[in-house]
C-alpha cells in the first residue's frame, strides 16, 4: 500500500476521470524541460507542466487522439494540436487519464493526429473555454502571450494584445480587480472582464503592492488569494472605484468584427465594437433587421448606430423573418436572404424594413461571382453583378460567346459590358458550339475549350472576330530554349525585374529569361507586354551590362542565343564594364556569373542546408554553388566565411563524392569549372580488394529511392528532410509496391516526420492488391497485383479497407475527411466546418462522386457550400461505370473507373455530357495512374529536370513518367504543354535511347504500355543496325546483354561508366538488364577507361549476389530470367556472413529470431530510446540502452546476445548502470540477455565470461535471468516467483490477468471498505457490480465480460462459429474474435490475438488488450 499522500493523490485523479469534483492545492511550480518526443507515460505524477521547445509541429513523435490522447503520444505536438501552445513551444500542463476504447483522428493547428483503438493510458490538458472567432489584428499593438507579467513590462502604464485561449493556457493569477505583478496580464484581464477568452486588446496600470489580494472565480478564470506582495497592477487608474460602478451596471460584451448575435447571451445586452470593421469582418444579411449570423457590429455601421471608429451599441433579438432585404448604407453593402430562424436589429420593437421612398419597381436579381448562365430560367435574363468579380469567381471558357458553364459576371467583364464595380447586363443563351476561343480583356485571361453543349453572349447576334494566331503567356523565367519555333510571340506578366538570370547584351543565352532580357533591352516595361523573339545560332561570347533596371551577365561560349531582332548587332564594347561587386554572395550563387579569373568572396553562413547541387570533387563544374562547395573540399564550415575561387577550363568528367556533410553528384563532360587553389589535384577513387564487403548497416538514400533498388531481405535506411513535398510516387497502406519511394512510404506510415530519419525495410513478396489512403501528409494510390512489396515490420498485417475509422461520425458535425461510406442511412445532413478547400481528402467526380470521397471537399466542387462550410443534404447512389475529374471553385477532383458506391447532392443529379478536355499532372505521373483508354493531360514545365524514370522509345512501359516520356518524344517541349496517350498492351522488350535531353532506359518484357500515337511504329533507323564483317559493336554506359543478338557478343565500352550508366545486379554472373561496362568494370575486365570486352549469355538465376569491386557497387536481386558472364563457366563466390550491426534506438522486436547477437556502438547510456523493465525488457525497448543497465555491456559499447521472451503482465523500473529504466504494466514480447538456467543452484554468465548468482533460488519453475533476478511462469509473481498472481477464491475465470488472488484493497467507489480485487501494476478495479474484479486501466466496459461463458479471453470471443480464411468454404470451425483481434493462424484455429501480434498466439496469460 502507497503512503497516505499517495492514496490522496490517487483519489483526485480518479474523480478526474469519473467527472467528479477536483480539489488542488495551489503551489508556485516549475515546468519540466521536455523535447518533441516526449511522452506522456514517461513522465512521474498524475498531474505535471512542462516546456516545449519551438518547432514540434512538423518534428516529434506521432499522436494520436483528439482532445484525449493517448500515453505514448508526442506531448508537445499534442499541446499544438490542442491549441495550448503555438509552434514557438511553451508551457503547458497535463493530467494523466486512464485509457480509452478509441481516439479520433483530426488536423488541427497545423498538427494531423491519428486515430486509434483502445489503448490503456491516456493524458489531456486542462478544460478551456468555448473557443471564438480570434479578434481582428492590429499590427501597431505589442504582441504578449498567456504567459506575460505586468513586472517584465516597461512603463507605468501600457496597451498590449493577448492571443486567444488563455482562459485555459498560460500561468496563475493571484487578485480580483487588483493583481499581483507576477501574475498573467492576460488571464488576469478575463478574470476582470477586460477581454473574452478568445483575447483583444487591453490596458494596464500598475500600481503599488497589496498587503492581501482575494481570489475569485470570474468569466472562466479562477484566481488565487495571497498575502503582501511588492507589486500590482489593474486595468483602471482607480480600480476600486470601478468596481463600484461595474455593480451597479453591467459591462459592454467585447465584440469583434465577426461577432453574431446568436453567440451572444441574453435576449437583449450592450456590445462595445472595435474600430476598422467597415472593413473587414462577417457579412451582413438585412435592412433595419437583420439575420442573427450577420457581423454585428458592421451591422450596427449600417444602420448608422455607430461610425467604424467603434463604439458601443444595444442589441435586441427578435424573430426569424420570411424575407431579408438588401441595402448599401454608410459604406456597408448588405445582402438580401430569404427566410431564416433569427433576427436581431438595434430597437426594441420590430422595424419596418420598407424604406421611407415610395418602393421603385423590383430591379434585375442581383446574382454573385460563381452563377452560371445554365442555372437561369429563361431564353434571355437581365441580372445584377456584384463588385469583386474580377478577384474572385469560377472559371470562364470563350471569347464573346462563352460556355454556359463560365461565371456570368467575369464573362461579362471579360466582354467589357460592366466594369469591375459590378452592374447591370443582359445575357442570350445560345447553342453550343465547336470550340471556344481564350483570350486576354480587361482583367480578366478565359481559356479556350473544344465542343460544349450551351453557349451564351451578351448580344442576340455575337460575332466572334477572326483571331490570328496569339502570342504565348509565358512568366518571367521562361526561357528561349523552352520554346517552339525559329520566332515566336510572347505576353510577359508584370513584375519581371526580378527573376532569373540573364546572360548578354542584344543577344542573350538562350537559358536567359526571356521576359527579364526584354526589360533589360527596351522591348517592355516592368509592367510587362508583348513582343516577338527570334532565336539565333550560339555566340563565343556575351557581354554584359545594366540597363533598364536589370543587371545581365557576362559568359563565355554558348550553344544557343536570341534577340528582338531577326538580325541583331551587337554595340562594341569601348568602355570597360562593371564588374559585380566582389565580396559577399549568397549561397546559390555559380562561379559563371561573376567577373574574373580569380576572384575572393565571402559566404554566408547556414549554406550547408541548401538545396543548390554541387558537381565534382576538387575541381566543380562551373554551375556549382561556391559556397556548398567550399564547405564540400574543407575551405569553410557552415559558419561561412572568405575564400579565393579560381576558374579552370572545363573537365571531361566530374567525380561525386560526400564529405563535410554536402552530397556532390558525379557529370561528363563540362565546359567550365572552378577550384580552390589555382593547380587542384584530383584524388582518384580508391580501388577496392577483389572481396565482397560486409553490407553497410545504414544506407543514405533519396526522396526518390525505391525498395528493389537496395540490398538484402531487410536493410536500414537513413531518409533525409523534405520528403513530403518530393519524391517518387507510393503505392499502398502498411504495405507498399516495391517500386514505391521508401522515403515517403515512411513518413505515410509514422515511421518517421518530414525531417527525416533512420528506418528499417523489410522486403515481401508481392501482393494482389494495394490499398491508397492518405496519412501524415502523403497521399499514396491503391494497385492491383504487383510482383514485390516491403514494409515497415516483419509480419505487417494489411488494413482492411476504412481500417481505423471504428466510430461512426456523428449525424450532424462531420469534418473535411468525413466519407460518405462512414455514414448510416441512405440521405443524411451533415455540417462541414470552415477550411475544407485546403484541408479536404481527395475526391473523384464530377456531380456525382465515389463514396469514398471527401462529403465536404465535394460539396465546395459542386458549389453547394463555400470554404465557410455549412449545412448540405447529400443522396447515397448506386456505383457508377466512370467518375469525370474537373476543377471548379477552386477544388480539383480526379477522374476514375468503375467503383461501388456513389453520392450527389440531389436525389437525381444529371453528369454533364463531356469531360473537361485536359487533366494537370505532375512530372512523376504513370500511364498506369490515368483512367480511360486514351487519355489528355497537361504536364507542368521543368520535367526534363526531374520526374520518374522512363524505359522504352516511342513505346514506354505504364510505370514510365508520361510527361518525361512525351518530351523525349519530342511531343512537348521542357516547358511542358498538353499531350494526349495511347494505352497499349505489354511489349516482349523496350529500347532505350537519349533524346531531346532526355536519357530512356531499355527493359524487357512489362505487361502494359503506352505511346503517343494510336498506332506507333518504331522507325526504322530506330533498330539495331547490322555489324560489318569483323567489327565490334560499340555500346555505351547504359548498353544491356539483352539488347544484344548472339549468345557470345564483343563489345567496346567507352571512357567514363565508372561514373555514370546504367545499374549493376549480381557478382561474376549478372542479371541481363545490367550495365554490360560498368560489369565489366566490377568484375576487372576492362579499366574505366573503357575497351574490348566478351560476354557470354547464360540462363536466368534464382539469385544474385551484391559486392563493391573496382569502383563499382553492385546490388543483389532474388529470380531473373537471364544472366550473363565474363566467361563460358563462371564460379561465383560464397555470399560473406555478416554481423548485425545496430543503433542505440534499435528495439528488439525489429530483430529476427528466437536469439541473435548485435554489436552495440558506444554511448548508448546517454542516448536512444526509451527502456521498460529490469532484468526483463518490453521488445519495444532500446537492445543496448537494456544491455548496458542489465550489466551486459558498458557505455563503451560491445557485443551482446538477445534471447527473445514471452509477454509479462508488468515490468519494474530502476536505475542501473547509468541507465533509467521505466515500469509498465502488461505487454505482450520481452527479451532479456540469457535463456535461463536450472533451478538449485543458479548460476549464469553474463559478458566476457562474468557470472551471477541468485541468493535464493527462484521457486514455481522460475528461472534466474541476472544478478539476484527471476524471471516467472504465468500465475506467479514475486522476487523469486514465491506468490501466486490472479485466480483468485472468487475469480478462476480464464483471462483475467490484472487481478490479484487477495481481495483486501479500498474500494475506489467507497474509500470505507476494504474488501475489493488488488489489482496488478496498469489494472484498475470495476464498479461495485464487480467489486473483485480489475481491468486494464481504461477497459472498464469489459468488467464482468468474463462472466459470459462464451467469452474465452479478452480477444475471443468463442472458440468455433466463425468462418476459417483456410480449407473448404463454408467452414466455420474457426474462433470468433473481439474488435479489433484477429484470428491466430492454423496451428491455433480456435482462438484470437490482438490485430498484428500474430507471435502472441499460442502464449499462455495473454488475455486482455
Amino acid at each position: 500500500m502507497g503512503s497516505a499522500g499517495t492514496l490522496i493523490l490517487l483519489g483526485a485523479v480518479c474523480g478526474l476521470a469519473a467527472g467528479g469534483p477536483v480539489h488542488v492545492v495551489h503551489v508556485r511550480q516549475a515546468a519540466t524541460p521536455i523535447q518533441c518526443n516526449t511522452e506522456s507515460r514517461n513522465m512521474d505524477g498524475d498531474t505535471y507542466t512542462v516546456t516545449c521547445p519551438s518547432g514540434c509541429a512538423s518534428n516529434g513523435k506521432t499522436v494520436w487522439g483528439t482532445d484525449v490522447y493517448t500515453d505514448d503520444s508526442s506531448i508537445c505536438r499534442a499541446a499544438i494540436h490542442a491549441g495550448r501552445i503555438s509552434d514557438s513551444g511553451g508551457d503547458v500542463t497535463v493530467y494523466k487519464l486512464p485509457g480509452e476504447g478509441s481516439y479520433s483522428g483530426t488536423t488541427q493547428n497545423g498538427v494531423q493526429t491519428a486515430p486509434y483503438g483502445a489503448w490503456g493510458g491516456s493524458f489531456a490538458f486542462s478544460s478551456g473555454q468555448p473557443e471564438e472567432q480570434a479578434p481582428a489584428v492590429d499590427p501597431g499593438l505589442e504582441y504578449i502571450d498567456c504567459n506575460t507579467q505586468s513586472r517584465q513590462m516597461d512603463g507605468d502604464s501600457f496597451t498590449v494584445m493577448c492571443p486567444a485561449d488563455c482562459a485555459s493556457a498560460g500561468s496563475n493569477v493571484w487578485g480580483s480587480a487588483i493583481y499581483t505583478d507576477d501574475s498573467s496580464i492576460c488571464r488576469a484581464a478575463i478574470n476582470d472582464g477586460r477581454i473574452p477568452t478568445n483575447g483583444g486588446e487591453v490596458t494596464v496600470y500598475k500600481l503599488p503592492g497589496q498587503d492581501s489580494y482575494q481570489d475569485s472565480d470570474q468569466h472562466g478564470v479562477a484566481t488565487f488569494p495571497y498575502g503582501a506582495w511588492s507589486g500590482s497592477f489593474a486595468f483602471s487608474q482607480n480600480p476600486s472605484d470601478e468596481a463600484q460602478e461595474s455593480a451597479a451596471e453591467p459591462a459592454a460584451y467585447p465584440a469583434d468584427c465577426n461577432t453574431q448575435s446568436r453567440n451572444v447571451d441574453g435576449e437583449s445586452f450592450t456590445a462595445s465594437c472595435p474600430a476598422g470593421c467597415a472593413a473587414i469582418g462577417a457579412t451582413v444579411w438585412g435592412s433595419a433587421v437583420y439575420t442573427d449570423d450577420s457581423g454585428l457590429c458592421r451591422a450596427a455601421i449600417h444602420d448608422g448606430r455607430i461610425t467604424d471608429a467603434g463604439g458601443e451599441v444595444t442589441v435586441y433579438k427578435q424573430p426569424g423573418q420570411d424575407a431579408y432585404a438588401a441595402s448599401d448604407q454608410n459604406g456597408i453593402l448588405t445582402v438580401a436572404y430569404g427566410t431564416w430562424g433569427g433576427s436581431f436589429a438595434f430597437t426594441a420593437d420590430i422595424p419596418q424594413q420598407a424604406p421611407a421612398e415610395p418602393t421603385p419597381a423590383p430591379g434585375p436579381p442581383m446574382v454573385d461571382c460563381n452563377t452560371e448562365p445554365r442555372q437561369l430560367d429563361g431564353e434571355s435574363t437581365t441580372v445584377q453583378c456584384p463588385d469583386g468579380c474580377l478577384e474572385s469567381g469560377s472559371t470562364v471558357w470563350g471569347f464573346v460567346i462563352y460556355t454556359d458553364d463560365s461565371s456570368l459576371c467575369r464573362a461579362a467583364i471579360h466582354d467589357g459590358r460592366i466594369p469591375a464595380e459590378g452592374g447591370e447586363v443582359t445575357l442570350y443563351k445560345l447553342s453550343g458550339q465547336e470550340s471556344y476561343l481564350a483570350a486576354e480583356q480587361h482583367g480578366i485571361t478565359t481559356r479556350e475549350y473544344g465542343s460544349w453543349s450551351g453557349s451564351f453572349a451578351f448580344s442576340s447576334d455575337p460575332v466572334v472576330p477572326e483571331v490570328e494566331e496569339r502570342a504565348a503567356v509565358v512568366d518571367c523565367n521562361t526561357q528561349s530554349r523552352d520554346m517552339d519555333g525559329d520566332s515566336y510571340t510572347v505576353v510577359c506578366p508584370a513584375g519581371c525585374e526580378t527573376g532569373a538570370t540573364v546572360w548578354g547584351l542584344v543577344i542573350y543565352t538562350d537559358d536567359s529569361s526571356i521576359c527579364r532580357a526584354a526589360i533589360h533591352d527596351g522591348r517592355i516595361t516592368n509592367s510587362g507586354g508583348e513582343f516577338t523573339v527570334y532565336k539565333i545560332p550560339g555566340q563565343d561570347s556575351y557581354l554584359s551590362s545594366e540597363q533598364n533596371g536589370v543587371q545581365t551577365l557576362t559568359y563565355s561560349s554558348w550553344g544557343g542565343s536570341f534577340a528582338f531582332t531577326p538580325d541583331p548587332a551587337v554595340p562594341q564594347q569601348n568602355v570597360p564594364q562593371e564588374e559585380p561587386a566582389q565580396g559577399s554572395i549568397d549561397c546559390s550563387t555559380e562561379p559563371r556569373q561573376l567577373d574574373g579569373d580569380v576572384l575572393t568572396v565571402t559566404c554566408p553562413a547556414g549554406c550547408l542546408a541548401g538545396a543548390e547541387t554541387v558537381w565534382g570533387t576538387v575541381i566543380y563544374t562551373d554551375d556549382s554553388s561556391i559556397c556548398r562547395a567550399a564547405i564540400h573540399d574543407g575551405k569553410i564550415t557552415d559558419s561561412g566565411g572568405e575564400l579565393t575561387v579560381y576558374k579552370l577550363p572545363g573537365q571531361d568528367s566530374y567525380l561525386g563524392t560526400q564529405q563535410n556533410g554536402i552530397i556532390t553528384a558525379g557529370y561528363g563532360t563540362w565546359g567550365g569549372s572552378f577550384a580552390f587553389t589555382s593547380e587542384p589535384v584530383v584524388p582518384q577513387e580508391p580501388i577496392e580488394e577483389p572481396v565482397v564487403p560486409e553490407a553497410p548497416s545504414q544506407d543514405t538514400v533519396t526522396c526518390h529511392t525505391q525498395s528493389r533498388d537496395m540490398d538484402g531481405d531487410s536493410f536500414t535506411a537513413n531518409c533525409p528532410s523534405g520528403c513530403t513535398a518530393i519524391g517518387g510516387t507510393v503505392w499502398g497502406k502498411a504495405i507498399y509496391t516495391d517500386d514505391s519511394s521508401i522515403c515517403r512510404a515512411a513518413i505515410h506510415d509514422g515511421q518517421i516526420t518530414n525531417s527525416g530519419g533512420e528506418i528499417t525495410v523489410y522486403k515481401i513478396p508481392g501482393q494482389d492488391s494495394y490499398l491508397g489512403s492518405e496519412q501524415n501528409g502523403i497521399q499514396t494510390l491503391q494497385y492491383s497485383s504487383w510482383g514485390g512489396s516491403f514494409a515497415f515490420s516483419p509480419d505487417p498485417v494489411m488494413p482492411q479497407q476504412g481500417e481505423g475509422e471504428h466510430e461512426e461520425p456523428v449525424q450532424g458535425a462531420i469534418d473535411c475527411h468525413t466519407e460518405p461510406r462512414q455514414l448510416d442511412g441512405d440521405t443524411l445532413t451533415v455540417t462541414c466546418p470552415a477550411g475544407c478547400l485546403a484541408g479536404a481528402s481527395t475526391v473523384w467526380g464530377l456531380v456525382i462522386y465515389t463514396d469514398d470521397s471527401s462529403i465536404c471537399g465535394a460539396a465546395i466542387h459542386d458549389g453547394r457550400l463555400t470554404d465557410n462550410g455549412g449545412e448540405v443534404t447529400l443522396y447515397k447512389l448506386p456505383g457508377q461505370e466512370s467518375y469525370l475529374g474537373s476543377e471548379q471553385n477552386g477544388m480539383q477532383t480526379n477522374p476514375y473507373g468503375s467503383w461501388g458506391g456513389s453520392f450527389a447532392f440531389t436525389p437525381e443529379p444529371i453528369v454533364p455530357e463531356q469531360e473537361p478536355a485536359q487533366e494537370t499532372v505532375t512530372c512523376h505521373t504513370q500511364s498506369r495512374d490515368m483512367t480511360g483508354e486514351s487519355y489528355t493531360v497537361n504536364c507542368p514545365a521543368g520535367c526534363a529536370e526531374m520526374g520518374g524514370t522512363v524505359w522504352g522509345k516511342v513505346i514506354y512501359t505504364d510505370d514510365s513518367s508520361i510527361c518525361r516520356a512525351a518530351i523525349h518524344d519530342g511531343q512537348i517541349p521542357a516547358a511542358g504543354g498538353e499531350v494526349t496517350g495511347y494505352k497499349l498492351p505489354g511489349q516482349e522488350s523496350y529500347q532505350g535511347s537519349d533524346q531531346n535531353g532526355i536519357q530512356t532506359l531499355g527493359y524487357g518484357s512489362w505487361g502494359g504500355s503506352f505511346a503517343f500515337t494510336a498506332d506507333p511504329v518504331i522507325p526504322p533507323e530506330e533498330q539495331s543496325e547490322p555489324q560489318e564483317p569483323g567489327a565490334t559493336p560499340s555500346a555505351d554506359c547504359n548498353t544491356e546483354s539483352r539488347q544484344l543478338d548472339g549468345d557470345i557478343v564483343a563489345v567496346t565500352c567507352p571512357d567514363g561508366c565508372k561514373q555514370t550508366g546504367g545499374s549493376v545486379w549480381g557478382t561474376v554472373v549478372y542479371t541481363d538488364d545490367s550495365s554490360i561496362c560498368r560489369a565489366a568494370i566490377h568484375d576487372g575486365r576492362i579499366e574505366e577507361t573503357g575497351g574490348e570486352v566478351t560476354i557470354y549469355k547464360l540462363p536466368g538465376r534464382d539469385a544474385y549476389l551484391s559486392s563493391g569491386k573496382n569502383g563499382i557497387t553492385t546490388t543483389a536481386y532474388g529470380s531473373w530470367g537471364g544472366s550473363f558472364a565474363f566467361s563460358e563457366n563462371p564460379v561465383i563466390p560464397e555470399e560473406q556472413p555478416s554481423e548485425d550491426t545496430v543503433t542505440c534506438s534499435t528495439e528488439a522486436r525489429d530483430m529476427q529470431g528466437e536469439s541473435f547477437t548485435i554489436d552495440c556502438p558506444a554511448d548508448c547510456a546517454s542516448t536512444g530510446s526509451t527502456i521498460w523493465g529490469d532484468g526483463i525488457y518490453t521488445d519495444d525497448s532500446s537492445i543496448c540502452r537494456a544491455a548496458i543497465h542489465a550489466g551486459m555491456i558498458g557505455d563503451s559499447g560491445g557485443e551482446v546476445t538477445v534471447y527473445m521472451l514471452g509477454g509479462q503482465d508488468s515490468y519494474e523500473g530502476s536505475e542501473a548502470n547509468g541507465v533509467s529504466s521505466l515500469h509498465y504494466g502488461s505487454w505482450g514480447g520481452s527479451f532479456g540477455f540469457t535463456s535461463g538456467n536450472e533451478e538449485g543452484g543458479q548460476e549464469g554468465e553474463g559478458s566476457e565470461g562474468s557470472e551471477f548468482t541468485c541468493s535464493v533460488s527462484c521457486e514455481n519453475g522460475g528461472v534466474c535471468i541476472a544478478q539476484d533476478k527471476c524471471e516467472c511462469p504465468v500465475g506467479f509473481t514475486g522476487d523469486h516467483c514465491e506468490s501466486e498472481s490472479r485466480a483468485g477464491p472468487n475469480d478462476g475465470r480464464q483471462g483475467n490477468t490484472w487481478t490479484l488472488s487477495n481481495m483486501t484493497c479500498m474500494c475506489y467507489f467507497d474509500y470505507s471498505r476494504a474488501d475489493c480485487g488488488c489489482c496488478v501494476p496498469g489494472g484498475c478495479q470495476c464498479t461495485n457490480e464487480h467489486p473483485n474484479l480489475c481491468v486494464q486501466c481504461g477497459y472498464g466496459h469489459l468488467c464482468g465480460v468474463l462472466d459470459d461463458e462464451v467469452a474465452i479471453d479478452g480477444w475471443t470471443l468463442s472458440e468455433t462459429g466463425c468462418a476459417c480464411p483456410w480449407g473448404e468454404p463454408g467452414n466455420t470451425d474457426c474462433a470468433c474474435c473481439r474488435n479489433r483481434g484477429c484470428l491466430c493462424d492454423q496451428a491455433h484455429p480456435n482462438r484470437c490475438t490482438q490485430c498484428g501480434r500474430p507471435y502472441d498466439c499460442g502464449l499462455t496469460g495473454i488475455g486482455w488488450p
